[in-house]
């Protein structure tokens, strides 16, 4: 019982943390002229909005699959409330609340108890968690799907690779990347460390549950695949996203981050999305002027062509020309490549916060952080557990993915539950002896 009372007193305390931060953090930010903070957030309800009025998924520039569509879909949800910015905040602080109690969970189960106290009791204050909660992103629901999938392959390594807990991983792996599509890989190591971790005798099993959680991964989504075929006539695996993200952290003047007016975008792909406002079922031989049953090389910003097809839907070429134009500037360069890389991995792994606003506070965040990723690494070298990769592999595959594509503080903080776990098993490693007898 006075477990129990731990815990609870835990998540009472990341719900005020949670609660102040939106009371005096958010809302003094916040005017009717600018409702959101943060361009994304405008985005996501722009989404929700019109599959609540219209049915559609789909943006007011007619743009039909530029995010996935999970996160969308549940602010459309809470549609019943009307445009009530609070009731999406609200879910936001719900889902990490969660969060809190999965780390919690998965430090007790792979450390020890007290271990998953000190991690859930550092989650509850973590500054990233509790500022980014109540913001209409999809940052705290991609941690939320991380940490689900960390648990279900814990549990699915120690509990006989039972095909049904396999299912639910394949689920859950679609939803993430159904909410971020830089997830979209993440299946592949995942259930590589799924076999690997597998005895002899159990092998087979080990098999049975990778083809599983493979297929319903599938499953999972076959609905966007599907939906997206209908709409384009063409296999459509993520997002159309990709080659503005790409090109606004690593084409000419980039510095690895966002844009803010660092990057100037070629003319050629603005005229396409200005054709795409202006008509939904553009092609890009409507914005290029050419036959349709043929195709074009265009030429690139910086020498240089692509073959396009002249069917191509308009949002489609626009995100294949950008993506061709941003390697092609990258391939030019090799030594910038690998300099933007380092200032990719330096802005979403730093320690000091990059906004104005958190100067005053850069200090104690840089020895907050600095201090969970310092136990981590302890963790991750002197602990002796098959488990440590498991949650290594989350924290690895989005350090990687942010070497090419643009680099934030944000796209880190769906691996950080599980730095915060590593960091508790440095100094809570086992039950205490007592208890273990």
């Amino acid at each position: 019982m006075f477990r129990q009372k731990i815990i609870w007193l835990i998540l009472l305390l990341a719900l005020a943390a949670r609660a102040g931060a939106w009371a005096f953090y958010v809302e003094p930010r916040l005017s009717a002229e600018q409702p959101l903070l943060m361009p994304d957030s405008a985005q996501f309800v722009n989404l929700s909005e019109n599959l609540s009025a219209r049915g559609e998924f789909v943006l007011d520039d007619n743009r039909r699959a530029w995010r996935t569509p999970l996160y969308p879909l549940l602010l459309a949800a809470l549609s019943f409330a009307g445009e009530n910015f609070a009731v999406y905040r609200l879910l936001g602080i719900a889902l990490d609340l969660l969060n809190v109690y999965l780390i919690y969970r998965l430090a007790t189960q792979i450390f020890s108890r007290r271990a998953g106290y000190a991690a859930a009791a550092v989650a509850a204050i973590y500054p990233a968690f509790v500022f980014m909660s109540p913001l209409i992103l999809s940052d705290t629901i991609s941690h939320t799907v991380i940490l689900l999938a960390v648990f279900l392959l814990l549990k699915l390594t120690r509990e006989n690779y039972a095909w049904r807990v396999a299912a639910g991983l394949g689920w859950v792996l679609a939803a993430a990347t159904l909410v971020k599509p830089s997830l979209g890989l993440l299946i592949a190591p995942l259930a590589l460390y799924a076999l690997l971790a597998a005895p002899r005798p159990r092998r087979r099993s080990a098999f049975i549950a990778a083809g599983a959680l493979g297929l319903f991964f599938v499953l999972g989504m076959g609905g966007w695949w599907c939906r997206n075929y209908q709409v384009f006539q063409r296999f459509v695996p993520l997002a159309t996203m990709g080659g503005f993200t790409l090109w606004e952290s690593s084409g000419a003047g980039a510095d690895g981050g966002a844009n803010n007016g660092k990057v100037a975008f070629p003319p050629l792909w603005q005229k396409m999305t200005d054709k795409l406002a202006a008509s939904p079922t553009a092609t890009l031989a409507d914005a290029v002027e050419i036959e349709i049953t043929g195709g074009v090389n265009l030429p690139l910003p910086d020498g240089g062509e692509v073959y396009l097809a002249g069917d191509l839907p308009l949002e489609l070429a626009a995100d294949a020309y950008l993506s061709a134009a941003a390697w092609h500037l990258l391939r030019a360069d090799p030594q910038r490549a690998l300099r933007l890389s380092a200032r990719k991995f330096w802005r979403t792994w730093s320690p000091l916060p990059h906004w104005e606003n958190a100067r005053a506070f850069a200090l104690p965040l840089a020895a907050l952080y600095g201090g969970v990723a310092l136990s981590a690494l302890y963790s991750a070298c002197f602990r002796r557990r098959r488990e440590i990769l498991l949650l290594l592999i989350p924290v690895l595959y989005l350090a990687l993915v942010h070497l090419v594509y643009m680099g934030s503080l944000r796209y880190r903080l769906p691996a950080e539950g599980c730095l915060l776990i590593l960091a508790a098993g440095a100094y809570f490693p086992r039950e205490p002896r007592e208890r273990q007898e």
